[in-house]
């Protein structure tokens, strides 16, 4: 903001200066209801409206917004899982399985594999990935999603814990 607006603005309060910059809803039930509809038919005309690569480019940022809202959580969910997504993605590319693994260089095996959670995936394929999107699904982004399971897994396989423990000699044991 420029200075002289700053200098011009001091004077007002808070409540004063929401007022001024956000515009007061003095509507009837009635009118709301109507507004509401008005506004649904504009962004309906606009879906309506928009390409075949617009729809790809809007819910390909659906799916990135998806992945940073869980990225945002502490806990683990499995359908927020890897192969959830790579799903999703597939499905919004409106692509066959086998057409999608030979254009990231997959054998179709080996995406089946991913995609029921059988195998797990690599930087490869995170960078594979990144690429085929457009850069919009960053190659960390799929990263991310297989290291929140990782983690859970590190967190609550007590049975392997107890194992692999089982296996250590001259454990350090502090008084």
């Amino acid at each position: 903001m420029k200075k002289e607006y700053k200098v011009a603005l001091q004077h007002l309060s808070d409540a004063e200066l929401a007022e001024a910059y956000v515009f007061p809803n003095h509507l009837s039930e009635e009118e709301r209801h109507a507004a509401n509809l008005e506004i649904r038919e504009v962004r309906l005309q606009r879906l309506r409206e928009m390409t075949g690569q617009q729809r790809l480019h809007s819910e390909l940022l659906r799916l990135k917004f998806q992945m940073e809202d869980y990225f945002q959580r502490d806990t683990y969910d499995e359908i927020h899982s890897f192969p959830v997504y790579l799903k999703a993605y597939i499905t919004i590319l409106n692509k066959k399985q086998k057409d999608f693994a030979e254009e990231v260089g997959l054998h179709q095996t080996k995406l089946n594999q991913l995609l029921t959670g059988k195998a797990s995936a690599n930087f490869a394929l995170f960078y594979r990935l990144e690429k085929h999107s457009g850069g919009i699904l960053k190659a960390n982004y799929w990263w991310k999603l297989c290291a929140k399971k990782i983690e859970f897994d590190l967190k609550t396989n007590n049975a392997d814990r107890q194992k692999e423990g089982a296996r250590v000699k001259n454990e350090l044991v502090f008084a």
